[in-house]
């Protein structure tokens, strides 16, 4: 294929693609979407993104980060309460994970936290996420300055798609919020205008108490801020 884009690869070429991912309604944006992911990869003759590749050499176990990810964690972005914040992940090829990774920048919050912290890994059909496995609340998930690990309750297998890791911080009285670490500048409007698809990069939804299965992503607002929540 040398360096040819998915634009200038033949109709036969694309179908094979499609065929040996098992990909069968061509009129289904999400199956599009990744198709495009991982044509895109195929080209490029790797199967992880750089930023992953990277993580890799300085010895980090870190197996996916959110979709469009350019830096491991930066500056971060003040959380709202109640808001729940999702990333969409792309999982090119089987995975065991085992938690979410990820950064509080701020140095001393101070809050009470009340209803749900933590973090849950969903899959994604057609509109409808559905939870496939929850961190146990933690009260204090958000409350300290540096870098976490939360762990899933076991360990979960994932299988070539396409997935969302969502974070809640939740608080009764706040004087000083946590702030998430972000990892990139996030653009839906690729998803949503071109594909014509409710599927986002990352989005948020306010008013939220707990992370709950069968969400729809509809019902969810794109953001440009992309938090780093990384699987491990």
């Amino acid at each position: 294929m040398g360096s040819k884009k998915p634009s200038e690869m033949s109709a036969a070429t694309i179908a094979a693609f499609k065929t040996a991912l098992r990909i069968a309604d061509e009129g289904n944006a999400t199956d599009y979407f990744y198709l495009k992911t991982e044509v895109d990869s195929l080209i490029v003759g790797a199967k992880k993104p750089g930023l992953l590749l990277d993580l890799a050499l300085i010895g980090s176990d870190v197996i996916s980060v959110p979709y469009g990810a350019s830096t491991y964690g930066a500056k971060g972005s003040a959380v709202t309460s109640g808001r729940m914040y999702g990333m969409m992940h792309i999982v090119r090829e089987a995975i065991t994970v085992t938690g979410v990774e990820y950064g509080q920048s701020v140095s001393a919050p101070s809050f009470t936290a009340n209803n749900y912290n933590g973090f849950d890994l969903c899959s994604v059909s057609a509109d409808v996420l559905t939870q496939i496995t929850k961190t146990v609340n933690d009260a204090a998930a958000f409350a300290t300055y540096g870098y976490f690990r939360k762990a899933f309750p076991e360990p979960v297998v994932l299988q070539p798609g396409i997935y969302f890791v969502r974070a809640l911080w939740s608080a009764s009285t706040t004087t000083t919020a946590p702030a998430l670490t972000v990892c990139a500048t996030a653009s839906n409007s690729d998803l949503e205008t071109i594909l014509g698809t409710t599927l986002k990069t990352s989005f948020y939804k306010s008013s939220q108490t707990d992370l709950v299965t069968g969400d729809a992503l509809s019902g969810t607002y794109g953001s440009s801020i992309m938090v780093a929540l990384h699987l491990y």
